[in-house]
């Protein structure tokens, strides 16, 4: 019996924790023997960054994002091809045979997510309290960030199939919730 592929997208502001959510979706789906595999829609995005970072002769810290950079190139290309990224995300989703594939930066609501949608993904918010994801911002270390994107103002448009508030601090907690959400996707 040929096993269904799993796919996941988690939607949420910057610093609501949704890349914390993705590692331990990923180390749980791993403990039920199933492969994993990360996907970002904005890996393009990353890539000019690095490029732009290294053209200017400035070095960054692996994981360090330059938000406001990222947006503008965002809106750049969108304004050229509006499902570029999307474009990107299908072909480079296409030579992926992982059980599992999780996706943590699905920020565009018009393109992104219905396109995904159509991918078979199902969608978990990720949400918190805005005074904690305002400290995780200013601990992340970012160069720019943005607290309140456009891209991220109709969240609450998207349909949800699980809900993750993780307002409290501690891992056991949210190790907690994504067990009960993984043990719904998988069975």
């Amino acid at each position: 019996m040929e096993r269904r592929s799993i796919r996941l997208s988690l939607v949420g502001h910057s610093g609501s924790g949704k890349s914390t959510c993705a590692e331990l979706l990923g180390r749980a789906l791993e403990k039920r023997g199933l492969s994993v595999e990360v996907l970002k829609v904005a890996a393009p995005l990353y890539r000019v960054q690095s490029l732009v970072y290294d053209l200017c002769g400035i070095p960054m810290t692996d994981g360090s994002q330059d938000q406001v950079l990222l947006e503008c190139v965002a809106g750049h290309m969108r304004r050229i091809s509006p499902t570029s990224l999307a474009d990107d995300f299908e072909r480079r989703l296409g030579a992926i045979s992982a059980d599992a594939v999780l996706n943590d930066d699905v920020r565009d609501r018009e393109i992104d997510y219905p396109r995904l949608r159509n991918l078979g993904f199902r969608f978990i918010k990720v949400w918190c309290d805005g005074e904690v994801r305002l400290e995780r911002l200013r601990r992340r270390g970012d160069i720019t960030s943005v607290s309140h994107s456009k891209t991220t103002a109709n969240h609450e448009e998207m349909k949800f199939h699980h809900i993750i508030d993780n307002s409290e601090e501690g891992i056991p907690a949210l190790e907690t919730l994504i067990d009960s959400i993984v043990l719904q996707e998988v069975g």
